[in-house]
């Protein structure tokens, strides 16, 4: 045998290395009660998978070296001695998907302990047991107490590994399928709190003492509208919460290193995309608009819901708007978790708990003493507001955006013209058209590309020809 490790055997380590990763996660989660995939949100600390995720890298990698060396010894080709590699470079390839993919462990140095003992483990398994076993054959797994100890490793392994298969063969899952192994886990566990490790918010840090600190160091940050809009505050802060716990700031630190190599692009406490790396005060600053954006995306489809319709209340003008504050709350406490998608590309994650901290901690911070409506500057329905003659206006329902009652114009007649195939600048030139005649618009019901209904109110019939071409008269 050669001492040195050939550059073939490298590659070859480095494959076996990613190889495991796959095996890892096929084997383990559901034999193991809350098993936690390497892929997701890994916030289990629980012992056994601990010992678990230590434990089968070495040994599943050591079983592919030892295949790769009898296909070697085969042909006469030489073998090397450090049959570990395989299992640091798992480790490494592992904290790299992590990396790339913005997934969470557990804390960076709770990481590098299980991939140091990972690690450790496979170099003594190769120096008291592999070693051995060449010198004294099958005796050595008598005569070495080391030896012994992986022999009820392996046995423990073995044996997950066993419990993995029959449930799969059971089930028909597959190990991408996180929803199924949660529900596998419960079925076979008789803990009676096994469900509440459904929701995903509950490993987030929202204690008051984090959520101060957040706003000491990152509220005067904030634009203005961020002070005048509650919920808006809340959403950014409860985003930043899931975020910094997804990558503490020891990770974060490892991220900038890997974005000046070019390997990670988000950066920063609110993980903003940029070719160069950030600061948390820089990624904030950042998220701040990308937020307000999607705040914006948010009334929109909140405004023309059957949650707001129904008696709710949310009214836009130009550069402001005005909603109810209770039941938006209630409605984006609910809805958090697509909400959230926006941001993080999945809308799957249930964070609607880590909103309602968010939110309690707020309130506290104004005593509990609530506004009935919250008034906050923004431009949610620009092009809307302009087709109506009132200063505001809000909806009536999906298509239907109207102006308040009117009734000093009472004595005022009523008409409506109509326009199939209509587009959004039909229905502005329309609006204007009668404003010029001293018209006043009530309602506008717009579907894009179907129908326009413009409602007016106006001394007399104005001809045709006074408004937009392919309007008529409904009767």
């Amino acid at each position: 045998m050669e001492s040195e490790v050939s550059t073939w055997w490298v590659l070859i380590y480095l494959l076996i290395g990613a190889a495991t990763i796959p095996l890892v996660r096929y084997l383990g989660p559901v034999a193991i009660h809350s098993y936690t995939l390497e892929i997701v949100y890994d916030n289990d600390v629980n012992r056994t998978n601990v010992i678990y995720r230590i434990l089968s890298p070495a040994l599943l990698s050591l079983c592919f070296v030892f295949i790769c060396e009898a296909v070697f010894c085969r042909f006469g080709a030489p073998i090397p001695t450090q049959r570990w590699m395989p299992t640091l470079f798992y480790w490494v390839i592992l904290g790299l998907i992590k990396l790339l993919a913005r997934i969470n462990v557990v804390h960076p140095l709770a990481y590098i302990i299980e991939a140091t003992c990972s690690a450790l483990l496979a170099f003594f398994l190769e120096h008291f047991v592999v070693s051995g076993y060449y010198s004294l054959g099958i005796d050595v797994l008598d005569q070495s107490n080391f030896a012994f100890q992986m022999e009820v490793a392996i046995f423990y392994v073995a044996v997950q590994m066993a419990i993995t298969l029959a449930i799969r063969y059971r089930y028909r899952c597959t190990h991408d399928d996180y929803g199924k192994h949660e529900g596998l886990a419960s079925a076979i566990s008789a803990e009676p709190d096994s469900s509440s490790r459904n929701c995903y918010g509950m490993a987030i840090d929202t204690s008051e003492k984090t959520l101060f600190e957040y706003e000491r160091k990152f509220g005067s940050l904030l634009p203005k509208r961020y002070s005048q809009d509650l919920l808006l505050r809340t959403a950014f802060f409860a985003i930043m919460a899931i975020e910094d716990s997804n990558r503490p700031e020891a990770w974060r630190t490892l991220e900038r290193i890997a974005c000046l190599l070019g390997i990670a692009k988000t950066t920063g406490i609110m993980q903003q995309r940029s070719d160069s790396p950030l600061s948390d005060e820089e990624s904030v600053l950042l998220a701040a608009g990308y937020i307000e954006r999607m705040w914006d995306s948010y009334l929109k489809m909140y405004a023309k819901s059957a949650e707001c319709c129904s008696g709710n209340h949310l009214s836009f003008s130009r550069g402001w708007y005005e909603y109810d504050y209770a039941p938006l709350a209630d409605t984006l406490g609910r809805t958090f978790g697509s909400f959230y998608g926006d941001y993080c590309g999945t809308r799957l994650l249930n964070a609607g708990w880590v909103f309602r901290q968010v939110r309690q901690f707020e309130e506290r911070n104004h005593c509990n003493l609530l506004p009935r409506t919250v008034i906050a500057a923004g431009t949610v329905f620009d092009v809307e507001i302009g087709w109506l003659s009132s200063f505001y206006g809000s909806w009536s329902g999906a298509y239907t955006v109207q102006s308040p009652s009117m009734p000093e114009m009472a004595s005022l007649n009523h008409f409506e013209l109509a326009k199939r195939n209509a587009m959004a600048e039909d229905v502005s030139r329309c609006c204007d058209g009668l404003k010029n005649q001293g018209c006043l618009i009530e309602r506008v019901t717009f579907a894009d590309g179907a129908i326009a209904l413009v409602r007016f109110m106006c001394k007399e019939r104005l001809p045709l020809e006074c408004v937009e071409s392919g309007f008529s008269y409904v009767n």
